[in-house]
């Protein structure tokens, strides 16, 4: 069993500004996921220090000094399980973005995106959609994230929404 925790557009300039839950979270899992939109070169080393195994993404908020460390989109294999990481910010709208993502990359067990802000745990056929929203609390809307288990053959998940600290 792998327990992965899915974080995106946390933008932030250090860890210490988002949710100690977040941060505890980061320290439990066995792989931590970014889709992108740190702001922050520093926030990818203090989660790679911070988590057993981490993985992540660029997103369109991120500075060069984020770009030339990772990349757009990243495949992972996960016990035998195809995911996908993307930070998908083509387009105007939000609105079918999941849609957009399953038509342009088939074949996935899981996609993992961010960009949207909208926190989302939906299985489309085989595919599996994660968009585990912003880690970050503003005033409209609470930081949340996902935890997905792979196990046995199957992906699970769900969004946790965290409390104000």
């Amino acid at each position: 069993m792998v327990r992965l925790l899915v974080l995106a557009d946390t933008h932030v300039r250090a860890i210490d500004e988002l949710p100690r839950e977040l941060i505890r979270a980061a320290s439990e899992c066995d792989w931590l996921v970014h889709c992108g939109d740190y702001t922050g070169a520093a926030v990818i080393d203090e989660f790679r220090r911070l988590a057993g195994h981490f993985s992540g993404v660029w997103g369109n908020s991120d500075p060069g000094t984020v770009r030339v460390r990772l990349p757009h989109q990243l495949t992972l294999e996960v016990e035998e399980k195809r995911l996908l990481v993307v930070h998908p910010h083509w387009g105007e709208h939000h609105d079918g973005i999941g849609e957009d993502l399953l038509a342009r990359f088939p074949g996935y067990d899981a996609i993992l995106f961010g960009h949207s802000h909208e926190p989302e745990v939906a299985r489309h056929g085989e595919t599996l959609l994660v968009n585990p929203g912003q880690g970050y609390h503003s005033f409209m809307v609470p930081a949340t994230m996902a935890r997905l288990t792979v196990s046995g053959g199957a992906i699970e998940g769900e969004i946790v929404t965290l409390r104000p600290t």
